[in-house]
This record gives C-alpha cells, sequence and structure tokens, in this order.
C-alpha cells in the first residue's frame, strides 16, 4: 500500500474536500502579491460566526498561497531542501524549511562547496510581509519581525526549541484591518516514520534483502526516546494517521514530537542534480544478454561513449591498460554474476575469464576489448615464490670437477669426492578466492621469469668462484645461448585424480611442484613443473614420489657463460664434494641482462610473471606481475653473507653412482630427495602485518586485481602498489622454517592479515558476488571497476569516499606521465547517485526463494498490495492502469518509466539535523538476521543489536561474539558487525555534526562524496568522517599499523566503512522532501478588537507527474509550465486544528 493514496483526500476533522487544480496554483503564485490586498469577504461585524468563517478564509487562503510557493519553490527536480539548524546552534529558527538548487561538482575546475549553499540558496518556505526577507539566507538566523502566531508549540523540553512562529501577514478592506494570515511548510522527510508494517523474516531471502533494503527503522534501539513501543505494537503502528495518534500506543507526549515524527511521507525517485526521473537499474541490467542499445558503449563516469579519460599510452610492448573510465558493461556483468551461481545454498561459481589484449594493443582495441567489459573471476595470486636450495648428487661429469685421480679412489675413501654440488628451484604457489562464495578451478599456468639472484660459494670455508654466478646463467655451456627470454612454467592442476579444485570462500591454497624437471634441454620452460595442491618436503631417501623442483648443476658461471670455479687447480662449473662437506653460500642482488620481454620495455626487471587460467597447454592470459625496483633493488633486495645463510652439510646417505637430476623409476631424482633450502624470495599481496612498504592495502591497494605493474612506467611509491617483492633466508623446510606457509588443513596457506602461520588466516573474504538482484547501490561497491591494473588501486568504489594517496585531496582528476588518475570513487558515486536506483523489478534468479517474476511482482504490487522486494518501493499509478504499467515497465526502454511509477516510502533526508532520527534509521538492522555461510550451507543468523555486513553471505561470525585473538582474526576478515546502541548514538551524533559542518547537501552524490579541497572535508565523505571520530572500529583496528589517515587493517570486513553503513540504507536516502506539512493560521477581526483564529494543516505530496501532464514524466520537460514548476503537488490530508493542537 502506498503511504497515503494521493487519489483520496481525507475528510477527518470536519475537514473539507480540497481539489485543488493546476491552474489555480500556477495562478495563485503569479498574483499572491496582489491577493494581500484584498479582502477575503465583505467584512461584517454582526457575528462571531461570521468572524470565525472569515478567519477560515483566511487560513485557507493561506494554505493556498503556501501550496503555490511550495510548487513554484520545490516543483522542479533540481531543488534540494534542509532545516534551517543546518545553518549552525545560533540559528533562532531552526525548524524553518529552507530550498535551494540542486547542484553537484563535475569534477572541472575549482569547486566552491561553502559559496554554493550562499549562492544556491532559494527562500524559506514560510510567510512574510516582504517576500525578500524570506529569501535571504540570513533571515532564520533571527525571530521573524512584527506581529507573530505560533503555528508549532511543541511538546518537550522547552530547551529544544521546538516552537515555530511566522509573521502575520495583514489581510485589508481599503484603509481598514480585517484580518490576516500566516503559513510555514514542514519537510516530513527528516522525520521518523511510525507507521510502516512489519517485514517478513526467517529465510535467507529475506535476511539477504533487509541488509541491502532496511524496510524500517530500529524503533526499539533509540537511547533517548522509549519508541520501543512503536516496535512492540506493530498492528497498531500501521494504521496511525498524524504522530499524535502515536499517543493511542502509549507514546509519551514527550516522544512524539512534531518536528520527530511523521505517520509516513513518500519520496519521488528524481535526481535533484540535473532533473528526470532516476535510471532503474534493475531493469537497464534485465537482460542477461547485454545492455540497451544507448548504454552499450558508453562509459560510467563520462555518460557517453566517449570515456573521461582514454586509455593511456604506454612503452612499446606493454600490457594495455583500459581507460580509467570504466564501462557500464562492467558494471551490468557483476550485477549479473548471480546468473553464474551453481550449488543451491551452497553456492559456487565457476572461474570465467576471457583472453586480456596482447601486449602492445593500443587505441580503439584497448577501449572495447572485452577484456574490460566484463568481470574476470579466478584465483589471485597470493603469493609466488621461488625457493632455493642446493643439493648434491652424482654426475657424469664429476671427474672433471674434482681432483685428479680422484675416480681411482674406492667410495670409503673419505676423501673422495662422490657427489656435485646442485642448485634446485622450487617454485610455491598460493592461490586465494577473495570472494564470499566457492570458487571452482580447472586449473592454469603461470610463467614464472628468473629474480635478480646472484651468488657465490664456500667449499668448507674456502672461495670457490670470486665472481657471482647470476641465477640466469645456471645453464649448460652448450645451451647457455638458449637461456635467453626463459621463465619456468608452472602448469596450475588439481590434485591427482580430480578435475577441480574448489576454493572455499576466501580460503587460500598451496601449490607446489610435483615433480622433477631439469634446466638442461630447457624441460622447465617447455615442459614445465605439474603444481599441485600442497607441498611435500625432501626427507632424504625416505622421500615421496610428489617430491620435486628444477635442478642445475652449473652453479659457477660468469657472465659469458664459461666456467668460473676454482677448485684443485680446475675450473670449474659445479662444486665436487664428498659426505661430511660443508658448502656455504652468499648472495646478492644482480642483473643477468639477458631477458627482453618486450612487456616490460625489453629489459629485466625485479620480478615478472605471467598469470593464465584454463588448460596448461592452450591457457587464456589474464594478468601478472611486473615489478622493478629500479636503483633502489639493493636496497630493498639486501645482500646476505655466509654468516646470515644457512651451511649445508653433505649426507652420506645420497645414493652413490646415481644421477642426481634423473628419476629411479618413480622415485625423485637425489637432487631434489636431499635438498636443503637458503633462501627464498616472495611476490606477495600486501597485507596488515608483513608488508615492506605498509599501507591501507585493502582500501588503496586492491588486492583481487589479476595485473599489477608496478615500477615501469607507474612509479608512484611503493605503498601505493599491489604487490611486494621480498626475499628472506630460509633454514629449513616446513613446518620448521616459518617460509612456505602451510597448514594442516586441506594445504591451506596463508593471507590476510598476514602471509605467516603466526600471523596470517587460512581465509580472508574481500570481494561478494551478489547472490540474488541487487536492491542498494552500496551492493556495487564489490563492482571491480579499477581492475585494470592502473592506479590509484581503489578497492571497493562505489559508496566509498576516500582521497587516493596518489591525488592532492583537493583534485578528481591529475595526469602523470601520460597517464590520467582519477579519484574513482568520486566519479562513480557522482555517476551513480541521484540518477539511479535499484527497483528490485527483475526476473527470478540466484539461489534465493524470491520467484515471482516482474510482471507478477508489478500485478501483485499494484492490485495485491504484495511488497517487492525492497519493500519501501510503492505504487503511483497516475493516469495508468495496472496492465498498461506492466507494459511499459517491461519494454525495451521500462529502465526509464519506473520512477514514474513507484515512490520510496518514507525517505530520509541527508540534511536532517535530527540526531534520534539518523539513530533510529542507522539501527535499521537491529535484532535483523544476516545471511551467513556456516559450513559450507547459506543460513539466516540472528543476533542482538545492529547488524552490518560487508559481505552477504557474511563467511563468519560476528567480531563482538568472537572469543580469542584467531576468533577475533577471523571474524574481522571474515565476519560481520553487531553494533550496540551505545555505538549507534554516537555515530549519529557525529553524523548530524558533520551534516551541520558541511551542508546543506545538494545532491545525495555531494552527501556520500568527500568535498575535495584542503582539510578533513577533503580527505573523507561525510559518513566515513564521522564514523572515524567513534570507537567503532577501536575493536577491529587492535594492534594495526598506523599508516597516512589511517592503518594497515583499513578494509578489512570487520573494519566498518562508510559504504557499509549505507548499503541497508541508500534505497531510501534523499536529498529533497517531496511530503510536506503545512501549517495555516487565518485570523479576522478589527484591528483594535478581539481576533477570530483558525488554525489548519494539510499534508501535500509532489508526484511524479509533470504540472501538465503533456510531459511525459520520464522525459524532460518540454512544456514552459513544467520547465517552471516541475512536478505536480497534491493534497493528501486536511484537517482544522484547534489552539490545543498545535
Amino acid at each position: 500500500m502506498t503511504p497515503f493514496d494521493v487519489n483520496r483526500i481525507s475528510k477527518r476533522h470536519g475537514g473539507f474536500a480540497l481539489v485543488v487544480t493546476l491552474s489555480l496554483l500556477i495562478l495563485l503564485t503569479v498574483i499572491a502579491v496582489g491577493l494581500l490586498s484584498l479582502s477575503s469577504v465583505t467584512l461584517r461585524a454582526s457575528s462571531a460566526d461570521q468572524l470565525n468563517r472569515e478567519a477560515r478564509q483566511n487560513a485557507r487562503m493561506a494554505l493556498m498561497l503556501a501550496i503555490g510557493e511550495l510548487q513554484g519553490a520545490t516543483g522542479p527536480d533540481q531543488r534540494v531542501t534542509a532545516p534551517a539548524r543546518i545553518r549552525g546552534a545560533d540559528v533562532v529558527q531552526p525548524h524553518l524549511t529552507g530550498v535551494w538548487q540542486g547542484w553537484k561538482w563535475d569534477g572541472t575546475g575549482n569547486p566552491d562547496f561553502k559559496g554554493r549553499k550562499s549562492s544556491q540558496f532559494l527562500r524559506w518556505l514560510t510567510s512574510s510581509r516582504d517576500q525578500s526577507l524570506v529569501t535571504g539566507l540570513d533571515y532564520a538566523k533571527s525571530a521573524p519581525p512584527g506581529e507573530v502566531v505560533t503555528l508549532v508549540r511543541g511538546k518537550r523540553d522547552p530547551a529544544e526549541n521546538d516552537r515555530v512562529d511566522a509573521q502575520i501577514v495583514p489581510v485589508t478592506t481599503g484603509n481598514s484591518l480585517s484580518g490576516g494570515f500566516a503559513w510555514a511548510v514542514f519537510d516530513e522527510s527528516t522525520k521518523l516514520p511510525i507507521s510502516l508494517p512489519e517485514p517478513a523474516a526467517g529465510t535467507v531471502s529475506a535476511s539477504l534483502e533487509q541488509m541491502t533494503a532496511a524496510p524500517l527503522p530500529g524503533y526499539s534501539a533509540a537511547t533517548e526516546r522509549d519508541w520501543s513501543v512503536l516496535e512492540d505494537l506493530a498492528a497498531q503502528r500501521s494504521k496511525l494517521v498524524t504522530a499524535d495518534q502515536s499517543g493511542l500506543t502509549g507514546l509519551v507526549a514527550a516522544d512524539r514530537g512534531f518536528h520527530d515524527l511523521t505517520p509516513r511521507s513518500a519520496g519521488v525517485i528524481a535526481d535533484v542534480a540535473k532533473g528526470g526521473l532516476a535510471v532503474d537499474l534493475s531493469r537497464l541490467f534485465s537482460d542477461p544478454g547485454g545492455l540497451p542499445a544507448g548504454y552499450r558503449e558508453r562509459f560510467l563516469y563520462s555518460g557517453t561513449s566517449t570515456p573521461l579519460a582514454p586509455p593511456p599510452a604506454r612503452f612499446n610492448g606493454a600490457n594495455p591498460f583500459p581507460s580509467p573510465d570504466p564501462s557500464w558493461s562492467l558494471l551490468h556483468s557483476h550485477y549479473r554474476l548471480y546468473d553464474k551461481l551453481t550449488g543451491g545454498l551452497s553456492p559456487t561459481i565457476d572461474t570465467t575469464t576471457l583472453e586480456r589484449p596482447a601486449p602492445g594493443t593500443t587505441g580503439a582495441a584497448v577501449g572495447n576489448h572485452p577484456f574490460f567489459q566484463t568481470q574476470q573471476l579466478a584465483p589471485v595470486i597470493a603469493k609466488a615464490q621461488f625457493v632455493f636450495s642446493l643439493s648434491f648428487g652424482w654426475h657424469m661429469g664429476l671427474p672433471s670437477f674434482s681432483r685428479p685421480g680422484n675416480s681411482n679412489l674406492p667410495d670409503s675413501d673419505p676423501n673422495k669426492d662422490l657427489y656435485i654440488t646442485w642448485l634446485v628451484v622450487d617454485p610455491v604457489i598460493t592461490l586465494w578466492n577473495p570472494y564470499n562464495v566457492k570458487l571452482r578451478f580447472s586449473g592454469g599456468r603461470i610463467d614464472l621469469y628468473r629474480v635478480p639472484l646472484m651468488f657465490r660459494l664456500y667449499k668448507n670455508g674456502t672461495l670457490i668462484n670470486s665472481e657471482y654466478t647470476h641465477f640466469a646463467n645456471c645453464f649448460v655451456s652448450d645451451g647457455f645461448g638458449s637461456r635467453a627470454n626463459t621463465f619456468y612454467r608452472l602448469n596450475l592442476l588439481p590434485e591427482k585424480g580430480s578435475s577441480e579444485i574448489i576454493l572455499a570462500p576466501g580460503e587460500h591454497v598451496v601449490l607446489s611442484a610435483s615433480n622433477h624437471v631439469k634446466v638442461f634441454n630447457n624441460e622447465f620452460t617447455i615442459k614445465g613443473l605439474d603444481l599441485r595442491p600442497g607441498f611435500e618436503p625432501p626427507a632424504g631417501n625416505a622421500s615421496g614420489a610428489e617430491v620435486g623442483g628444477v635442478s642445475t648443476m652449473n652453479v659457477c658461471v660468469s657472465p659469458n657463460g664459461a666456467n668460473n670455479g676454482s677448485i684443485y687447480g680446475k675450473t670449474v662449473r659445479s662444486v665436487p664434494v664428498k659426505p661430511g662437506d660443508s658448502i656455504q653460500i652468499e648472495v646478492k642482488q644482480g642483473r643477468a641482462a639477458v631477458d627482453t620481454p618486450a612487456e616490460t620495455g625489453g629489459k629485466e626487471i625485479s620480478g615478472f610473471l605471467k598469470y593464465y587460467t584454463g588448460s596448461p597447454s592452450s591457457p587464456r592470459r589474464v594478468g601478472g606481475i611486473e615489478l622493478d625496483y629500479g636503483d633502489q633493488e639493493p636496497e630493498y633486495l639486501p645482500p646476505f653473507s655466509i654468516n646470515d645463510l644457512p651451511s649445508v652439510v653433505v649426507s652420506g646417505d645420497i645414493p652413490k653412482n646415481v644421477p642426481g637430476d634423473t628419476y629411479q623409476g618413480t622415485r625423485p631424482p637425489p637432487a631434489v630427495r636431499f635438498k636443503e633450502p637458503f633462501l627464498i624470495t616472495t611476490f606477495q599481496l600486501k597485507t596488515e602485518r608483513d608488508s615492506k612498504f605498509p599501507s591501507r592495502g585493502w582500501v588503496h591497494n586492491s588486492p583481487v586485481n589479476l595485473y599489477a605493474s608496478a615500477g615501469l612506467d607507474q612509479k608512484e611509491p611503493w605503498a601505493n602498489h599491489q604487490y611486494e617483492l621480498q626475499w628472506e633466508a630460509m633454514t629449513d623446510w616446513p613446518p620448521a622454517s616459518p617460509t612456505i606457509e602451510i597448514s594442516n588443513t586441506n594445504n591451506r596457506g596463508y593471507g590476510g592479515p598476514g602471509i605467516y602461520a603466526q600471523s596470517g588466516l587460512e581465509f580472508a573474504t574481500h570481494s561478494s558476488v551478489p547472490l540474488a538482484p541487487a536492491l542498494s547501490l552500496g551492493q556495487l561497491s564489490h563492482a571491480p571497476l579499477n581492475a585494470g591494473g592502473q592506479l590509484p588501486l581503489v578497492s571497493r568504489i562505489v559508496a566509498n569516499s576516500l582521497a587516493p594517496p596518489v591525488l592532492d585531496p583537493s583534485v578528481v582528476r591529475s595526469e602523470s606521465g601520460g597517464r590520467t588518475l582519477l579519484d574513482h570513487s568520486y566519479h562513480a558515486n557522482s555517476a551513480l547517485f541521484d540518477q539511479c536506483f535499484f527497483s528490485g523489478l527483475a526476473e527470478p534468479g540466484g539461489p534465493l526463494d524470491r520467484k515471482a517474476t516482474v510482471r507478477e511482482a508489478i500485478t501483485g504490487l499494484f492490485e495485491g498490495g504484495v511488497p517487492l522486494a525492497n519493500p519501501r518501493f510503492v505504487p503511483h499509478r497516475g493516469a495508468s492502469g495496472v496492465a498498461e504499467i506492466s507494459d511499459a515497465l517491461t519494454a525495451p526502454d521500462g529502465y526509464l518509466k519506473t520512477a514514474a511509477h513507484l515512490l520510496i516510502d518514507s525517505p530520509l533526508n541527508v540534511n536532517s539535523m535530527r540526531v534520534d532520527v539518523w539513530e533510529a534509521f542507522l539501527n535499521s538492522t537491529f535484532g535483523g538476521e544476516v545471511p551467513q555461510t556456516k559450513d559450507g550451507v547459506l543460513i539466516a543468523t540472528p543476533g542482538d543489536d545492529s547488524a552490518f555486513s560487508r559481505h552477504l553471505p557474511s563467511n563468519g561470525g560476528s567480531l563482538e561474539s568472537a572469543n580469542g585473538p584467531l576468533e577475533q582474526d577471523l571474524a574481522k576478515w571474515n565476519g560481520h558487525r553487531r553494533l550496540s546502541k551505545r555505538q549507534i548514538r554516537q555515530l549519529a551524533e557525529e553524523i548530524v555534526l558533520e551534516i551541520q559542518e558541511r551542508g546543506p547537501f545538494q545532491s545525495i552524490a555531494e552527501f556520500v562524496n568527500r568535498h575535495p579541497g584542503a582539510g578533513a572535508h577533503g580527505k573523507a565523505g561525510a559518513l566515513q568522517a564521522a564514523l572515524d571520530r567513534t570507537d567503532i572500529n577501536e575493536l577491529a583496528l587492535s594492534g594495526a599499523t598506523r599508516v597516512g589517515d589511517g592503518t594497515t587493517a583499513d578494509g578489512a570486513p570487520g573494519v566498518i566503512s562508510q559504504a557499509d553503513l549505507l548499503t541497508a540504507i541508500a534505497p531510501v536516502l534523499t536529498a529533497r522532501g517531496d511530503t510536506f506539512r503545512i501549517r495555516a493560521y487565518g485570523e479576522a477581526g478589527p484591528a483594535n478588537g478581539r481576533k477570530v483564529k483558525a488554525w489548519c494543516e494539510a499534508v501535500v505530496q509532489r508526484v511524479p507527474d509533470y504540472v501538465d501532464s503533456g510531459d511525459d514524466p520520464w522525459v524532460a520537460p518540454t512544456k514552459a509550465i513544467n520547465t517552471r514548476f516541475g512536478r505536480r503537488y497534491e493534497i493528501v490530508s486536511f484537517r482544522w486544528l484547534s489552539e490545543a493542537d498545535i
């Protein structure tokens, strides 16, 4: 049901049926000044009845004038309203309603937010003998001049200043004073609605809907008002017509203030900045095959087929960056991910990727490439590691390395060298499912290029090769020329006997080599290593069949390929050893200058890998990592002396005369069975606790991009990048050495807060896959709008607003090295808020139980009162029948028309200055159920206090209920929050302070976005700034490292953000009122005699229909009358008031 039926006028309290024609409204606005000099009737001093009629006629005239002024001032879409209290604590008339022009900054020039609040003010909605006074911004700072009348007396503490007076405008006949009138208009959208119906509950579907479109405020969570009775008496509550009637429920007078409560109100879903009805994204995204023609090639930020900035030109051969302006198609792709879910209440999604454009691709082929138009779903490389080991084994070339006559000695001779020294490399990959649903992965490939490692060896304390051997040069002399541009091919495979890896939500899985290949003949590149889940450390002769790695005996090689080891008077390529010998190694950074990948500008860099999904033999390239420390490489990859690295003692158990790099049946070669580690190099995502360059990693360094490039042409400081490269000494195999980190359960690795077992977690959830069609713009925070790898790497863009560290806070766009750097949150919020909404009118999809088709939902809403998935949308028929509406909304352009037939039931004006009202709305999820995955199955989890969950479903319990450090960490990185009444009250108070400092907000986007410029307002949006001043996130941030304006834990799901606050309430936010309560007053009587007084009250509602119905509601007005007066107001109720009623 609608909050009230605008086609039926209430006749309660002896009222009259008041039908105001559109022409009369306009006429009244034009001749209002003339009416002031006319008498409403011929004055007679005959009887009290006559004076009473005249007083009422003057009150009616006041009401008509008020409606006319309201229509003229707020009829157009591009208007916002706010109470005068927003002007500061010194305002004498805090409850006057002000009107400003709607506006939002387009990102160009120098925004003057404060100046706009003055220059775009229109008027205060109250009566005045001098209309020029009420068009002055400072009018509310002093009492109304002249003779006044009280229109609202208020019932609360006098200190609250609920009283509203208005100046009486005299009505004269000739030179005689015959009466007067006054009026004031009050915005119902700044108040708390009390007549909303109770929602359904008890299912996963209901819990999801209530977490994304809160059905009603948290009445029982109020801390300074006893509104709990409203929740207890749900049936009676829905029948209330006036706020005063709430006294019948037991609500005391002090808790039902005129400025606090309203039965219900309604809002037109329109763009207050640009005008026009908002676009319904539920209908825009209705076709799983793609967008309508008008949006198919449109970019989100620019709103046109030309992006805000073109794809940047990079060096020749580089992996291309897309335009920093994402396409609408990408948003459509994210929205419809629920189509790809399988598994019912145990939702699973397949790895879904396209081929990334080839390196060197430029121009339109980049901008229109399908890879950048759709969301790519694949495991993320959390860590890519090289473990370097020394090992020993026999080789037929031993005589050429050993002392003369060595071959003639018996094996039992303690001086006989039996083996040579081998270098073994173990690549270890940790794959991460960052999503809140299971991810099915059939396989892939990583091509891992060499790191800048140089080493030299000592035998029993004697240096063997004074000249360092570069890792890239460890080739046999005959194959030395083939070493350039080779790489370690790593085939990512499921466990043997399985066709897929299914990663649980947030899970990290370690894959390591399950076979052995040689550097010889480039086996490591051509054939590659098979990496499967798990890690099997060597155990000498007891090693299992899965022990693997890449081996080379060429450990003493000069840059030109010659042998450079020296022993026994020989120049050797490997070091001969015998049981009991000790080999030491020292390491430093250095480049071989042999690799020339086009993707890295034809030069070697610090670290480089390519990432593919699909069959390793014919994979799709989806990303990679490119890191170049440049001149800082020696600092960031420091040298290790022989005292820093372990010495390796040759075992006597190594088989004699068995080739060190050859399988013995299925038994791994001796070189991998007896390897001993000395160094591990790691490409790693930034974490809370283990980063070399700490940052707010999950905020400013999105960890889910599949392609990352740093230090080539993106030379911003390392704290701004996604990955790091480091190396460290490794003294033993796991579990004895904390380097290759793998748990005892299901081959899991560690990530999230850290990369080690003692600092990280097996599960950490970053992004959500929607279970069902979205209901809130806040849900789009999970859309990967900047997944191309170009800085700034903002994470969770939509609905958040933090100044990116690579931009000055005063701008939202800058140029750097041919690249355009954007504040993605600012541009995305500007493009979506005000201009778009989700009606929920979507065909059934996903694993949940809402199955009504769009046509069924429309019929049920308009004819049966069946609520939509978002019950805060209510029907508006206008002049159309239900069948006509259904046809219109399901037509290809239905997304333009939905807002013509829906209203927001009881919206919240973001300019409301009522702390109690904000408190109630923020508590909309109080005591609500949270959709959660538990033991792999979706359930609705009940709980106390107000629920906030980044992920729907949540992958863990609430942080507040966690016991001990491990449970708290798991909840912080996977779970949700339950905020107490005290915390919400504190937040509401801080929000109102932000509104007073920044407001009035001239659009919802302005409310969501930061105010670019100097000072705190330029760093964060209003909600985020308010949140940061509370203690809400203290528990989650305990122990985190401070960096910049935040901490290294920022971005974890348990650290509540602005977007988390907005998700549930965004669908009901507005920047203007469309329902107004008008108090009007009339008096009659002689100038010096007793006056007869009359008060009346009407509620008027703006509707989507224009004043002149010749223009359809969803088009820009063409009629002059519609351009001037906008959308029509209709009177929905009227009543006479006694003096006691006011």
